[in-house]
């Protein structure tokens, strides 16, 4: 056995493990690290790939096999934090809470192993800290189901990933999702505020933030705009950030600054990418005509309560005036996560395509402005403005009125240029830029399935598309 070739036992053992992980349980390799030195290290690289930490630590502390060779071998890293180790003394930021004995243990010994692990040029690890949300533990039971705690001893502290993540100077990639159950004030204040804790190595942010449930509303107003959508605009600004995504309520604001703040920046330097998907759509539209939040619960009321006139249009102009502000941008979009799938995308990537998508309700109401602020931000990207309305199968769209003569691609004809280019593919490659623009666009589809599969787990679709 020691006589085999490195690539012979780096092909066997790919036939039993992927990324760290067994591809099937009877499969466990770690036994072959003994048979020879020579088998050692290329069994540890991929047994040590995956690491998951338990919720004693006994693993690292008994015998210390975390050697700093076997932790450059680590490439994702997971803990569980166990529950009910957090005081939820609200509003107290979550850097000045005290913490239990246990909890200061368990953070000290993760950063020391985190400490020991070589430097490179770049990171390579993926860290996964998972904090249980009390919720979690009553799925299907009544929710006004009396379980004998107070508020202070539920382990809910969505916070607690940004203090960590802020001690790591040189993150390159933020993916949160937090999940909320109880007040929405003050934790809705401190993730706002927890943001500017992040550091600035952020090249990709990605944050689902939902509230169910909550009785004093989905909101929190400062100085006549929600902190939340102010604080993410902001980060969404920062100098060296690539791709933003944020999954949950906000205010069209969070795109473009309101009228009366004339001295909030209205510039994305580096950003490549904007999503955005909206969580309680009916919710906030009932909140802006003053109705009562029970009709956002009730569908036969969504067809009136939603504005599709209204709260779309507010949306997409301000994703407008931003896209017309993004010297880098490629991929821009919007998603209401309703029933008829109300969504814009912009992408600048291939100019043979449409570089505006809109999809909805076939009498979905786009207003002249809308189109006016669209038209600006291709021109500022010096692309002809080109609109794709709708699926393939959809009927024809009254919004088609809103547009110029030829703006519009005719569903028929883009079938007819796909088919075109796919014949002319097979004879030519399409030369150096066009394999750029390739590229480009498969790395924007995986970035989008990567925001899905955080985003929409439980969904038997991408609603991002790709």
């Amino acid at each position: 056995m020691d006589r085999l070739a490195p690539e012979i036992i780096c092909n066997i053992i790919s036939r039993l493990y992927d990324e760290g992980e067994p591809l099937s349980p009877d499969n466990r390799i770690a036994p072959l690290a003994v048979l020879c030195r020579q088998w050692q290290p290329l069994v540890e690289a991929q047994t040590f790939r995956r690491l998951r930490l338990d919720e004693t630590f006994r693993f690292p502390i008994i015998g210390s096999p975390l050697t700093p060779l076997r932790l450059s071998y680590i490439r994702k890293l997971v803990y569980i934090f166990p529950p009910g180790n957090f005081d939820m003394s609200i509003p107290t930021p979550f850097d000045k809470r005290p913490k239990t004995d246990f909890t200061s243990m368990i953070l000290q010994i993760l950063f020391y192993q985190l400490a020991k692990i070589p430097l490179i040029q770049e990171p390579l690890l993926n860290l996964e800290l998972v904090t249980p949300v009390f919720g979690d533990f009553l799925r299907g039971c009544p929710r006004d189901l009396d379980v004998g705690f107070t508020l202070p001893d539920l382990p809910e502290l969505p916070m607690a990933m940004f203090y960590i993540a802020s001690k790591m100077p040189r993150l390159r990639e933020f993916s949160g999702v937090l999940t909320t159950t109880t007040s929405s004030i003050y934790q809705r204040i401190e993730l706002a505020e927890s943001l500017s804790m992040l550091p600035t190595s952020i090249h990709n942010f990605g944050l689902k933030y939902h509230q169910r449930h909550l009785p004093d509303g989905l909101l929190t107003m400062q100085d006549g705009e929600d902190i939340l959508t102010r604080e993410l605009r902001r980060f969404s600004q920062r100098e060296g950030l690539k791709d933003f995504a944020f999954h949950g309520c906000v205010e069209p604001s969070i795109f473009w600054p309101p009228a009366s703040d004339a001295s909030d920046p209205r510039h994305w330097p580096t950003l490549k990418s904007f999503l955005l998907g909206m969580y309680d759509v009916q919710g906030l539209t009932c909140l802006r005509a003053n109705e009562p939040l029970s009709n956002a619960e009730d569908k036969e009321h969504w067809d009136r309560v939603y504005a599709h006139g209204g709260l779309m249009n507010e949306f997409y102009q301000a994703a407008a005036k931003c896209s017309a502000c993004m010297p880098k941008a490629e991929y821009n979009s919007i998603d209401f996560n309703d029933d008829w799938g109300t969504s814009l995308a912009f992408c600048t990537v291939d100019p043979d395509d449409p570089c505006l998508t809109l999809i909805g309700k076939t009498d979905i109401e786009i207003e002249d402005e809308t189109v006016r602020e669209w038209r600006k931000a291709a021109e500022a990207r010096n692309l002809v403005f080109k609109v794709r309305l709708g699926n393939d199968d959809d009927e024809q769209y009254q919004a088609i009125d809103a547009f110029k003569p030829g703006e519009v691609v005719e569903k028929e004809k883009m079938r007819e240029d796909e088919v075109e280019e796919s014949d002319g593919d097979e004879s030519s490659d399409g030369g150096p830029e066009q394999e750029a623009i390739r590229q480009r666009i498969l790395e924007q589809t995986e970035a989008r399935a990567i925001v899905a599969a955080n985003f929409y787990p439980f969904l038997p679709f991408n609603p991002l598309g790709g």
